[in-house]
């Protein structure tokens, strides 16, 4: 069977006339993208690109995303660990995992984050975290829960074999809350990663950002 001459299946799922269809399914594909029926996966490649292209630079799905990306964890897991370690509460107690025993988000706290929010507070990166007060803990454990959300997100890209059916369209889908219990796992995991990569004896290398994201 021929491949992707492009790693681009990951992840990519195709639904024509409501069925499931392989992404190695040429003729099932051919019809959307312009293309001749005994057309191969390789004649495929840059007619596939060229169709998806537009939705993926041009509209503003994807630079929402990255911004809110980086806005709502900015101080990623491994800080929110740190800011929790600072809650008073937790004086005299040992190892207890980010969000133990914290309540859900309730819809008015949902609310009242995302007035807070979008009232301009966004530029978190430059904040210093050892100058953050514990106070504000809940206020960014709800900012990295949101996170979560939009970096599991997944994304419906609508295409039609003919122009005069309608407009090609990107969706963004599955934004659902996540769990507050869902914290003391990627807290974890953090610190597993971290465990390995020094055990295998690399070193730090810095992290490349673009800081490209426009605001929301």
């Amino acid at each position: 069977m021929e491949k992707w001459p492009f790693q681009v299946t990951y992840g990519l799922y195709s639904i024509i006339d409501g069925s499931s269809t392989d992404p190695t399914q040429v003729q099932a594909i051919a019809a959307y993208v312009g293309a001749e029926a005994n057309a191969t996966l390789t004649d495929l490649r840059p007619l596939f690109v060229e169709r998806l292209f537009p939705l993926l630079y041009d509209t503003v799905l994807l630079r929402t995303l990255a911004t809110l990306q980086r806005t709502l964890d900015a101080l990623d897991i491994e800080g929110l660990s740190a800011l929790w370690g600072l809650n008073p509460s937790h004086d005299h107690q040992e190892n207890i995992p980010v969000g133990w025993r914290s309540p859900e988000p309730t819809i008015e706290e949902w609310v009242s984050f995302t007035a807070e929010y979008l009232k301009g507070g966004r530029e978190y990166d430059r904040f210093d975290l050892s100058k953050m007060e514990a106070g504000r803990l809940r206020y960014w454990m709800l900012a990295y829960l949101m996170s979560a959300t939009f970096k599991d997100c997944s994304m419906i890209l609508r295409l039609y074999a003919d122009e005069k059916d309608g407009q090609d369209t990107i969706t963004a889908i599955d934004l659902d809350p996540k769990s507050v219990e869902r914290l003391r796992k990627w807290g974890q995991q953090d610190r597993e990663i971290v465990l390995a990569y020094k055990a295998h004896g690399m070193t730090k290398e810095p992290c490349i950002d673009d800081g490209n994201s426009n605001s929301i």
